[in-house]
C-alpha cells in the first residue's frame, strides 16, 4: 500500500527545488544582466549635466552587492575630469571612466 509515497516524495523534492531555483534566479537575475537601478542611473546623468557635459552615452552596472561602476561618454568640451570627480563622489559609486569624443 505504500507504492505512492516515492511518486509523490519526488513530486515535492521537485516542488522544492523548483521553488529555491526560482527564487535563486529573481535575486541573480539583475547581476547576471549587468542592470543598475534606474534612479542610480538617474543620479549619475544629473551628476554629469550638472557640470554642463552633454552625454553621448551612458552605462551604470553592479560589480558587486554594494557596489556600481559607469561609463560615460561626453561630447567634445565636457570637463571629464569635473564629471568623474562628481560621480564618483556618489554613494556604491566604485569606478567611473569618463570618455571625451
Amino acid at each position: 500500500g505504500w507504492a505512492w509515497l516515492d511518486p509523490a516524495v519526488g513530486l515535492l523534492g521537485a516542488v522544492v527545488i523548483a521553488r529555491w531555483a526560482w527564487g535563486l534566479m529573481k535575486d541573480t537575475a539583475a547581476i547576471l544582466l549587468d542592470t543598475a537601478e534606474p534612479a542610480l542611473m538617474a543620479r549619475v546623468r544629473l551628476e554629469a549635466e550638472a557640470e554642463g557635459a552633454t552625454i553621448r552615452d551612458l552605462h551604470v552596472w553592479r560589480i558587486g552587492p554594494h557596489a556600481h561602476a559607469a561609463i560615460i561618454s561626453l561630447a567634445a568640451g565636457g570637463d571629464g575630469n569635473a564629471v568623474r570627480r562628481r560621480v564618483r563622489a556618489l554613494p556604491r559609486m566604485e569606478h567611473v571612466t569618463v570618455e571625451c569624443a
